[in-house]
């Protein structure tokens, strides 16, 4: 579902007489459409903390972005967002992988890594030497104000860390 038919979606079902209680996004949070209104109280849930949270990584990441890529608008946007993480992974396999690197001492590399976090831009450390393959547990969330037209983060939900089920024994 794109960003433009979420909203739609919830504004239909509220003009049908639908009381929407909580609304649970993947996507909206950094947006790039500028002039989608998103439906108030909606919430959205991320894997690195919100740039409205001022954390010295995110002021990190919005200062680079300012002088590396002026273009991008917003720069809070999840793409200019995954864009930095796939470099900065990159860049780490990259140190991992030795002076001279291959395809498989950069994987080798990246798979020693136990503790990757962006420099802190990730809500959780994740450990490639364990973790491929699986989805992360701990996010952080933020909550659109329809009158302040932004988002802000959800006090007492950063981070806020899920349990992994597993299949009961039978």
């Amino acid at each position: 579902m794109t960003e433009q038919d979420t909203g739609s979606a919830v504004d239909l079902g509220r003009q049908a007489g639908a009381d929407v209680k909580v609304l649970m996004v993947p996507n909206g949070y950094g947006s790039l459409n500028r002039s989608l209104d998103w439906p108030t109280g909606s919430y959205t849930f991320l894997p690195y903390h919100p740039f409205v949270s001022r954390s010295p990584a995110a002021a990190h990441f919005l200062a680079a972005m300012h002088q590396f890529a002026p273009q991008v608008t917003p720069a809070t946007s999840n793409m200019a967002v995954i864009g930095w993480l796939a470099a900065d992974m990159f860049i780490r396999g990259l140190r991992e992988a030795g002076p001279c690197p291959t395809r498989a001492s950069f994987i080798q590399g990246l798979r020693h890594v136990e503790d990757y976090n962006a420099d802190g831009l990730l809500v959780n450390r994740i450990d490639f030497s364990r973790n491929r393959g699986v989805s992360d547990l701990c996010f952080s969330f933020v909550q659109y104000d329809g009158a302040a037209k932004g988002w802000h983060a959800v006090s007492g939900a950063d981070p806020f860390c899920g349990t992994r089920l597993t299949t009961p024994a039978s």
